[in-house]
């Protein structure tokens, strides 16, 4: 890369321009983004088709539900994720729904002894992500690697987005 050789050559060069980031940025903007549309279509759609529009909000973590912008929150009726950032899908994906106590808890009130309790019915209140209950039965991609892929999609949307320096490392 021609910046880290002259870099290397003296401190005291400036990159006032840079064609070479400013031409990968051009190319790939447009994919990114569309990859980031039709993941949140996805996701949307998903939920759509398998709950009521209105239960979508409590299959969504709280954390992403509290990270949508507030000019974007009056959107949410048309589009529950137009207002997240990019890297919030994933959250939503893949975070775990707060722990159900109010459900253990009568199960435990109405129990008088353990065998009163189901161990499938208890295994229903686990938290689990929306990966985990609904994605990973229909699409057989490992969320270790699904998380991997798309914080490194992440990392270069930001870097795109936001014009920063695009380097091939």
């Amino acid at each position: 890369d021609y910046r880290i050789t002259i870099g290397n050559l003296t401190k005291d060069v400036y990159i006032l321009w840079d064609d070479i980031s400013r031409y990968y940025s051009i190319i790939s903007y447009p994919l990114i983004s569309e990859i980031e549309n039709l993941m949140r279509k996805l996701i949307t759609n998903f939920l759509l088709i398998n709950f009521v529009a209105d239960c979508i909000k409590e299959t969504i973590p709280s954390d992403v539900q509290n990270s949508i912008r507030e000019d974007n929150k009056k959107k949410i009726d048309t589009n529950f994720f137009h207002g997240t950032d990019f890297i919030q899908l994933l959250y939503a994906l893949t975070t775990e729904t707060k722990f159900e106590t109010k459900s253990l808890i009568e199960k435990i009130k109405k129990a008088s002894k353990i065998d009163d309790l189901d161990i499938n019915e208890l295994k229903k209140i686990v938290p689990k992500s929306n990966w985990e209950m609904y994605f990973s039965k229909k699409i057989d991609c490992d969320v270790d690697y699904l998380k991997k892929q798309w914080n490194r999609l992440y990392e270069l949307r930001c870097l795109v987005a936001h014009n920063n320096l695009v380097t091939f490392n």
